[in-house]
């Protein structure tokens, strides 16, 4: 019996150390980054609303900029996006961040999705937001921006994920009732 206890107690330590991510040790740094975070996205929806091209393209990662088509798409989402936004829901609490960490250097990515109440219509959004990349300072920003309206969503009773590839630039859900 003391060989199962020894045996069960080893197999969770096991388990506990080959988890996915490395162990946060410093509450204070992800506070800051999950402010960051936050930040950026409440910035992205005032500048959405003032229709400010440049400022909301400077928002952006280095890699979504670099994606087919990024001027358009950002039109795009300029014109679709409607209204002034009162209220949202966050649905990225939890495991949300993504963590790399090599010789000192880390990169982290907030991976949000989002319900976002306007005085003209209900969108929802899912980003993936690299707030620190000490690898490469040109990808911080926000790397990945799927948006649909609210009543267009199949699947209103899950979190909005887009299409689930977080592909780099922005991706806009348009259907015939758009």
């Amino acid at each position: 019996m003391k060989k199962v206890v020894i045996s069960i107690v080893l197999a969770l330590i096991m388990l506990s150390i080959s988890s996915c991510g490395p162990l946060r040790i410093n509450p204070m740094e992800l506070k800051a980054e999950r402010e960051t975070a936050n930040s950026r996205f409440e910035n992205l929806l005032d500048k959405l609303e003032s229709k400010d091209f440049e400022e909301v393209k400077a928002l952006f990662a280095e890699s979504a900029k670099q994606t087919e088509d990024f001027d358009e798409k950002l039109s795009i989402l300029i014109n679709y996006y409607k209204g002034e936004s009162y209220n949202y829901d966050d649905h990225g609490t939890g495991p949300s961040t993504s963590e790399t960490i090599k010789s000192g250097r880390k990169r982290v990515d907030f991976i949000k999705s989002y319900d976002i109440y306007t005085t003209e219509e209900t969108y929802r959004m899912f980003l993936v937001d690299i707030v620190r990349n000490d690898f490469d300072k040109s990808e911080v920003g926000i790397k990945s921006l799927y948006i649909i309206k609210y009543k267009n969503d199949t699947a209103q009773e899950y979190i909005y994920r887009g299409d689930g590839k977080e592909t780099p630039g922005i991706h806009i859900a348009i259907t015939g009732d758009n």
